[in-house]
């Protein structure tokens, strides 16, 4: 079966996209290609020709990948000429977290504990669940073999969960790269929220670094798409 683009549109990751994109750190064809939308500071005029040049080797498949994108709704049209803001993040996070939390109370953090941002929260308790944080991504790592392995659950958020089995506070792991933040979020989270995407290409935009291994090319990575999801 043959792919083409029917015309051209502008194009970024919905938030859906986005959460798929960042909740693993492990590289294949769809990740690679939304992660390629997410690097780049203005919104991309998507052709047939562009899709190839990402996909020197074996274009088929990058118009494949882009079909499926879409079809999962991990794709938006968006205006053209929108592009990633430059501001100061003291200036954007907070605004950009708060519709995040159906409480608008949510902070972001580093691997490390540090806050860059919170919001609803007093800044005592910001520093203490930043801290938190920290412990969390170190006993996932310590488990990842469980976690990934044995349980198949390759993306593992944490939570604090009342009786019902509602979330009273939430901590999501961003993999931007080799980076690793942590998005906390107390009440139900809204991640289909615009916001969310505006929040991981402000990131992969300011943060993103090659993994340690060196990033896996979105040609070469010959993951099944089936198995993206």
């Amino acid at each position: 079966m043959s792919y083409q683009l029917e015309q051209e549109k502008f194009l970024m990751p919905s938030p859906a996209g986005a959460y798929y994109c960042i909740s693993d750190a492990a590289d294949n064809t769809a990740r690679g290609l939304l992660r390629q939308f997410l690097r780049q500071e203005k919104v991309a005029l998507v052709t047939n020709q562009q899709v190839e040049s990402w996909f020197t080797d074996e274009p088929e498949l990058g118009l494949k990948t882009l079909h499926y994108l879409q079809n999962l709704g991990w794709l938006q049209t968006m205006e053209e000429g929108d592009q990633v803001s430059k501001a100061p993040l003291e200036d954007l996070l907070p605004e950009l977290l708060e519709p995040l939390s159906s409480e608008g109370k949510a902070l972001l953090t580093d691997s490390q504990g540090f806050c860059l941002s919170s919001t609803g929260f007093a800044h005592e308790t910001a520093e203490e669940i930043s801290a938190l944080a920290a412990d969390l991504v170190t006993l996932q790592d310590r488990h990842k073999g469980l976690l990934s392995n044995n349980l198949k659950m390759p993306s593992v958020n944490w939570g604090l969960l009342d009786a019902a089995g509602h979330s009273q506070l939430g901590f999501w792991p961003l993999h931007i790269g080799s980076e690793m933040f942590s998005l906390v979020i107390a009440g139900a989270p809204c991640l289909q929220h615009q916001n969310f995407l505006q929040l991981t290409w402000i990131l992969h935009n300011r943060y993103y670094t090659e993994s340690k291994t060196g990033e896996v090319d979105i040609v070469q990575n010959r993951s099944r798409l089936s198995s993206s999801g």
